[in-house]
């Protein structure tokens, strides 16, 4: 017996079905069936009806379509495997790749194939179409196809000349093997089975038994071909058959039915075609369209209007639900709904693919797959792999620059990067531990020289991973990439077991708590693929992790995982497709606009099979506009909400279904915004949140009792006060019993820079490569002047300019390598040309040098007659007034004995020479100087044993050499200091000379060491430095010439990121960059 049911569509529907349901099915649990389309309508029915009967219910009884068939299938052929959809989409994926191979004589096919494996969506397009091409040939006629309207349309269009119908020919003949053969790869007629074959199996081979007594079949709008002949194959099992139909409505969007009435009537239903009006499903329903400024003013309001019921005990949360057009908006709903305390579920299927827990489990995967690429290995890195480091990335990434290895070339194997990388590792550290005592940068150094250690460490503990990745290369399985990830977790390498320090809050760590459901859903897929993929697979006896990867990898893109689980009364956000069979009292249909309603998904490759794409895009429109008014009649007032312009003012259209429902159900539409936006909201009506609220308060400058207010406005008091009075200077001492040149100068440059290299130890943005130039010079200058220390034997060679700069070159060419790490500059073209325009700096400078070394005024010039120390390093305590037995760390580039001194007397200089003098030089690479530097380094000279006795009762002259910019002469821009008197020279041209005692410097530095001391730290962006280089401020007091010292300013400081974020602070104002000095 055949029976139809016609129900009206409406929000009852469920209620109505389990109403007919509950008589039959008391009559025989066991021998009763109800089957419906989705898993979603067939709970939606059983759990009413357990409900209703107020008891545990035979859940057998109600059963999927495609679930009961297969596990007919299963009952009869217990051996066989079931392919689920998602190895299909494996399996496209897979055969498109080998394709690609097998295929290269066909060029045109194959560039096709390339082309579209390289897409992550075209599995998903390719499947669609396959799909349905796959069942219309599983069919054993066409009969059928007269009863789906959308696989009648794609039949007909199907152009058998395409690439894509080739591309369809070999998917369906591999996969048939697939299907035919054993998982060793042998002929069977225990078949293997994908969903379209389980149909196909059930209406050609599946033997009837007995008959059952009821079959209820509910919720189908639309019949696919097989699903009509299986339902066919279903009334015959069965003594009574019910069908429960949808009411035909007059609109386009359910022109699906016809199809279901016709295949009724053919079928010896009795059933009347009559068609209600689309009106009559929406009697007695509220409906509003609201326009906002934008997406986030209507975001703000819609939540308002909601937090407002909630208050006001209008609604439950539960009975609200939100339609949203794509998942950015239920990103930014749900971030709002956490500020201000609306209970939420937002039921977003995420894909795997987009967790950051499983691409860092498949990171090392992907890297031995991409041949060790930088960006990989910094990515395994950064996530963990190479165990704890106090490196940052900044600092990794810096060393890798000043080391060319962050450029290292694409692909490599294993051992030839960590060859290159650990050697090129080593080979700095050994340079910085020769450097180490050569250098008055000792601390500097030595935390390189630990930093590099730690690199070193970091790396070796990365490549051993590797290592064990690639053990298993060529036979990669799920098993051994199960067994890597039990060792990983075993040894928490990756520190994932603190994620459960967060499950109790996991409310207020919404990211920690995805992460956990995305790892469970990781290990779910790991276990499915294990179970079935990988028997498969296994007529491939060897298969390698290039496969292995792309398998799981593209998994990822298919399998999803729920960012939250909190179902129990809230407010649900849902995309459309979720929300047609949810009843809510209250729905709104956000972004209701142009863009979005209705969104049709067009498949790209229709274009390339057919001329009809016109009518597949409407038959698309269809789909969608069903579900938007089945989603719809489950409501009891649809509001539509949309935008009028973007956030940067560019206009937005409505939904072109907008006037239609305007028309058709006599709404009047309405505005809900203002010309201008309230950024501080005025109304305490329109406020929701605490931190709304506290801004509230505070403005108006009203007074609450709530400890939590209270609070949160003591803070921003705090912040706000602290905005404007600031505290730079700490009330610990700071020691100063180690010290260099470099760190005075840093400290004169400014305060705080000190502070964070020196005391907070923070490494700052530094780019080595800036210093490869200069260090290159001196070293090429210290091989000059050892080898030729004479004065006369350098002037010789100078005579002939073309063998000095030969000499020149030959060690720049000797050092080179041990100077130069940028990968680039070690071609050989590449480095004669930088050799050639160092030779051409350094000559000139030795040159000026030569000419004019000293000159005090006409006729009064000094020389050196020898090069006495080159690169001399010293280390004592030195004496102040105030300030006693500070440890000083220098490195003198060079000290050279003089051919003679003029006597400083009655502030003039005699006429004649007398005895000899020494003279201190530091090189420079550009002409930026401190002259601190040279009267620190006049005074460690002082203190040594070596030259106490020689310095004692000879003048000195202190002089910087510049190694490049040498254009102008600097002959009379030295410092003498003679018998503890400073002599420099009167500012312009004047031929004259001022004097003072050194004591002034030994005072500068008891005023410089009293404000590091007392731990003064005020950056210059705050406020003007306290402290002037020293030449300056004796610029100021006894009106000597400017040497031309400098400061480095905030223009190129390292630091320069971090104080520019503090720019908040009242008065502190980091100076612009300028790139003109």
């Amino acid at each position: 017996m055949k029976n139809v049911k016609v129900f009206p569509l409406n929000q009852h529907h469920f209620e109505e079905v389990a109403n007919l349901i509950i008589p039959e099915y008391e009559k025989d649990p066991f021998n009763f069936l109800f089957i419906g389309p989705s898993g979603f309508y067939v709970k939606q029915v059983a759990d009413l009806v357990a409900k209703k009967l107020d008891k545990t219910i035979n859940r057998d009884a109600f059963r999927v379509i495609n679930q009961y068939i297969t596990e007919l299938l299963k009952n009869s052929e217990p051996d066989s495997v079931v392919l689920e959809r998602d190895f299909l989409k494996v399996y496209i994926k897979k055969e498109i790749e080998d394709l690609i191979e097998k295929e290269k004589g066909d060029s045109e096919f194959s560039e096709y194939l390339k082309i579209i494996s390289k897409s992550q969506k075209s599995t998903d397009y390719i499947l669609d179409i396959f799909e349905k091409e796959w069942e219309i040939t599983r069919l054993q006629n066409t009969e059928s196809l007269k009863y789906s309207e959308n696989f009648e349309e794609f039949h007909n269009s199907f152009d058998e000349e395409s690439n894509l119908y080739k591309l369809y020919k070999n998917l369906q003949g591999s996969l048939e093997d697939i299907l035919n053969s054993k998982f060793d790869g042998s002929i069977t007629t225990e078949k293997n089975y994908d969903p379209t074959s389980v149909y196909k199996w059930f209406v050609e081979d599946y033997n009837i038994e007995k008959k059952d007594k009821k079959l209820i079949i509910s919720g189908f709008f639309d019949l696919t071909p097989l699903t009509s002949n299986v339902l066919n194959k279903l009334f015959e099992m069965f003594e009574t058959v019910d069908f429960f139909v949808f009411q035909k409505l007059n609109d386009r969007s359910f022109f699906s039915l016809n199809g279901v009435y016709n295949y009724l009537l053919d079928n010896g239903f009795e059933i009347s075609t009559k068609s209600e009006k689309l009106k009559t499903s929406f009697q007695n329903k509220k409906f509003r369209i609201i326009k906002m400024s934008d997406n986030i003013d209507e975001i703000q309001k819609i939540a308002g209007m909601i937090k407002k019921h909630l208050i006001n005990n209008d609604y439950k949360p539960e009975e609200i639900g939100i339609v949203i057009p794509d998942d950015s908006y239920g990103s930014i709903f749900s971030d709002y709904f956490e500020e201000i305390g609306i209970p939420y579920r937002f039921k977003q299927d995420i894909p795997l693919s987009e967790s950051q827990i499983v691409n860092i489990l498949l990171q090392p995967l992907k890297t031995v797959v991409r041949g060790y690429e930088v960006e990989d290995l910094l990515a395994m890195i950064e996530t963990g792999f190479g165990g704890d480091s106090p490196l940052t990335m900044e600092q990794i990434e810096s060393y890798l620059r000043h080391l060319n290895l962050i450029y290292s070339s694409g692909k490599s194997s294993l051992n030839a990067r960590k060859k290159e990388w650990i050697e090129k590792i080593e080979i700095f550290e050994k340079e910085l531990k020769v450097n180490l005592n050569k250098s008055d940068e000792k601390e500097r150094i030595e935390k390189q020289i630990d930093e590099t250690e730690k690199l070193k460490e970091l790396f070796l503990n990365l490549f051993d991973i590797l290592k064990e990745v690639l053990k298993n290369r060529k036979s990669f399985t799920v098993s051994s990439y199960r067994k890597l990830l039990e060792k990983w977790f075993k040894n928490d390498i990756l520190k994932i077991k603190r994620l459960e320090d967060y499950l109790d809050d996991m409310y207020e760590n919404k990211m920690i708590h995805s992460e956990i459901n995305a790892l469970k859903a990781f290990e779910s897929l790991l276990l499915k693929t294990e179970k079935s993929l990988e028997k498969l697979l296994k007529k491939e006896k060897n298969i390698k992790i290039e496969k292995f990867y792309k398998i799981i990898s593209e998994l990822t893109q298919i399998e999803s995982f729920r960012d939250s689980e909190n179902y129990s009364n809230t407010v649900e956000i849902m995309n459309l497709s979720d929300s047609r069979f949810v009843y809510k009292k209250k729905k709104f249909y956000t972004g209701f606009t142009e863009n979005s309603y209705p969104m049709i998904a067009n498949n790209p490759f229709l274009n390339s099979i057919t001329n009809e794409t016109g009518n597949m895009m409407r038959l698309a429109e269809k789909g969608f506009r069903r579900n938007l008014i089945i989603s719809m009649i489950f409501s009891d007032e649809i509001i539509f909400t949309n935008p009028v312009a973007t956030l940067s003012g560019q206009q937005i259209l409505s939904s072109p279904y907008e006037k239609e429902f305007i028309n058709l159900f006599n709404i009047k539409p309405e505005k809900m915004y203002k010309n201008r936006r309230e950024i501080i909201k005025q109304n305490p009506d329109e406020i929701f949140s605490y931190n709304e609220a506290i801004l509230y308060y505070i403005l108006n400058g009203i007074e609450i009792s709530d400890e939590t207010f209270k609070k949160a406005k003591m803070d921003i008091e705090k912040l706000s006060n602290y905005k404007v009075n600031n505290e730079w200077i700490s009330p610990k001492k700071t020691s100063v019993n180690n010290l260099s040149h470099n760190r005075t100068s840093t400290y004169v440059d400014c305060p705080f820079k000190y502070y964070l290299s020196n005391v907070a130890k923070i490494s700052g943005e530094k780019d080595f490569s800036v210093f490869a130039e200069g260090n290159l010079k001196h070293k090429i200058m210290e091989k000059l002047f050892i080898k030729y220390p004479d004065y006369t034997q350098i002037k010789e060679m100078e005579i002939d300019t073309e063998k000095l700069k030969n000499e020149i070159k030959k060690i720049a060419f000797e050092v080179w390598d041990q100077t130069v790490y940028d990968e680039i500059s070690r071609y050989e073209a590449v480095k004669t040309v930088e050799i050639e325009k160092i030779a051409e700096d350094l000559l000139l400078s030795i040159q000026n040098h030569l000419e004019e070394y000293i000159k005090i005024r006409k006729n009064m010039e000094l020389n050196y007659s020898q090069v006495v120390k080159t690169e001399e390093v010293l280390q004592e305590k030195l004496d102040f007034i105030k300030h006693k037995g500070v440890n000083f760390n220098t490195r003198i580039d060079r000290i050279d004995l003089l051919n003679g001194n003029y006597e400083y007397r009655l502030d003039e200089f005699d006429d004649m020479m007398s005895g000899s003098a020494y003279s201190i030089i530091d090189y420079k690479n550009k002409y930026n100087i401190q002259s601190e530097q040279l009267f620190l380094y006049y005074m460690t000279l002082k203190q040594s044993q070596e030259w106490k006795n020689k310095l004692e009762k000879s003048s000195v002259y202190l002089k910087f050499v510049p190694l490049s910019e040498v254009k102008l002469k600097v002959g009379d821009k030295f410092i003498k200091i003679q018998d503890d008197t400073v002599i420099l020279k009167k500012p312009g041209n004047s031929k004259e000379y001022v004097n003072f005692h050194i004591s002034e410097f030994y005072k500068w530095m008891d005023k410089l060491l009293d404000y590091i001391e007392n731990s003064y730290f005020v950056p210059i962006a705050k406020e003007p430095r306290k402290i002037e280089r020293f030449i300056i401020e004796m610029k100021n007091k006894y009106e000597c010439r400017d040497t031309g010292d400098k400061y480095y300013e905030c223009d190129f400081c390292e630091f320069r990121n971090l104080c520019t974020s503090l720019e908040y602070l009242d008065n502190f104002k980091v100076k612009p960059k300028s790139f003109y000095r």
